[in-house]
C-alpha cells in the first residue's frame, strides 16, 4: 500500500462520524446517506493529490464534503422523499428523561434538514462546535456573515421547533 493510500484511509476512519453527520443532515434516507457518504469519499480520493496545507486538512475535507452534499442534493432532488424520524436510531430506554432527550434531536434534526443548504452547512460546522472564524474560512463567508447567520438560524431553528411540538399536541 502506497503511503498516500494509508493517509487517505487514516483521513477516512477519523472522520468517518463527520463525513456520516453531513450526510445525515443532508439526506432523508439511510440509502441516500450511504450513496452521498460513499460520494464524499470518492470525491476527496480525487481531490487528495491537491491537499496543499493552506488550511487545516479538516477545513479542507469539510469544503470537499459540503460541496459534494449540496450538489448531490440538487442532482437527487426531484427524487427526495417525505422526511422520515427514522433518520437517527436510539437506544430504546424507558427512562422518560432519555426518551424527551431523544426527541429533542429527532426535531432538531427534522428542522435542520429543512434549512437551506448553507445554512445546514453552517448549523452542522457550528454544532461540531467549529470557531466562526473556521466556519467563515470553510464556506468562504465573512466572520461577521457568520455570526449573523448562525443568530438567525438559531432563531429559526427554534421557531420550527416549538410549532413542531404546538402542531403534535
Amino acid at each position: 500500500m502506497s503511503k498516500k493510500e494509508e493517509e487517505y484511509l487514516k483521513l477516512m476512519e477519523d472522520n468517518q462520524n463527520r463525513i456520516y453527520r453531513i450526510a445525515s443532515i443532508y439526506c432523508n434516507n439511510r440509502q441516500d446517506i450511504k450513496d452521498l457518504s460513499q460520494e464524499i469519499a470518492y470525491q476527496v480520493w480525487k481531490s487528495f493529490d491537491s491537499f496543499r496545507a493552506e488550511s487545516e486538512m479538516s477545513t479542507w475535507l469539510y469544503r470537499i464534503a459540503l460541496n459534494t452534499a449540496i450538489q448531490f442534493l440538487k442532482r437527487e432532488k426531484r427524487h427526495l422523499k417525505p422526511l422520515s424520524y427514522q433518520l437517527y436510531e436510539f437506544d430504546t430506554c424507558s427512562d422518560e428523561k432519555s426518551e424527551n432527550k431523544d426527541l429533542e434531536i429527532k426535531q432538531l434534526m427534522h428542522a435542520i434538514q429543512g434549512l437551506k443548504e448553507l445554512d445546514k452547512a453552517i448549523i452542522l460546522l457550528y454544532l461540531e462546535e467549529k470557531s466562526h472564524s473556521e466556519i467563515a474560512s470553510i464556506l468562504n463567508l465573512s466572520i461577521t456573515n457568520v455570526g449573523t447567520r448562525i443568530q438567525r438560524i438559531k432563531k429559526k431553528l427554534k421557531t420550527t421547533i416549538t410549532d413542531q411540538k404546538h402542531g403534535s399536541r
